[in-house]
């Protein structure tokens, strides 16, 4: 028993703290090689050392990218530059995975996902939670994402029918922990009972008239 408890406090721990480590890291490992290119000319010739050189430079090449996405001219030389990048057949592949990645979570709040679901997946009367992302203008269909945990961007997207969901009144922050934490984490009492009660509402109504 207290070895079961500790494996989920461990599993549940690493979900949290992981993205946490590896973004940090990443921006340490980034900001020291680029401090170190740009200090050793510098120090070569100069003869000075100045550090947090790479950190300013770090915020000041992203401010410039931030700029040119907003201005037309540099949308212009954004969108040149990714074609390029989409002629190129194995950075084409890379490029448009992590553009999709970063746009999918760097987007505004209201462009995100919107509601938690329930539909059944990927057979009847096995339930799946899914995160919806749109609709198709001019159907009853929706978008729905369904995450494979604990792969934060893994994980098919199903069109659904309207009467073949069930909206949750979950927020997307705790369907999200739910599903990426592979389900080690427990759900609040009152999402226990409505994941419960849309499992009756979808077999209901799968029921013959």
């Amino acid at each position: 028993m207290i070895l079961r408890k500790l494996r989920t406090w461990l599993v549940a721990g690493l979900v949290v703290l992981l993205p946490v480590w590896l973004t940090f890291f990443a921006v340490i490992w980034l900001v020291s090689n680029l401090n170190a290119a740009l200090n050793e000319p510098i120090s070569r010739y100069l003869h000075i050392s100045l550090p947090g050189l790479g950190l300013v430079v770090a915020l000041l090449i992203t401010l410039l990218a931030g700029w040119l996405t907003t201005s037309f001219l540099g949308r212009k030389f954004i969108e040149l530059g990714e074609r390029l990048m989409l002629h190129i057949p194995v950075v084409r592949a890379l490029y448009s995975a992590v553009k999709q990645v970063t746009e999918a979570v760097f987007r505004r709040k209201d462009q995100a996902f919107s509601r938690v679901v329930l539909i059944e997946y990927p057979r009847d009367d096995v339930y799946a939670l899914g995160f919806v992302s749109g609709e198709l203008p001019g159907t009853d269909l929706v978008r729905v994402w369904l995450p494979l945990g604990p792969s934060p961007t893994a994980g098919p997207v199903a069109v659904v029918p309207q009467d073949r969901l069930v909206l949750l009144p979950m927020k997307v922050e705790d369907g999200l922990k739910l599903t990426l934490s592979a389900g080690v984490l427990t759900p609040k009492d009152a999402d226990v009972r409505a994941i419960a009660d849309a499992v009756q509402e979808l077999r209901r109504r799968r029921e013959p008239r």
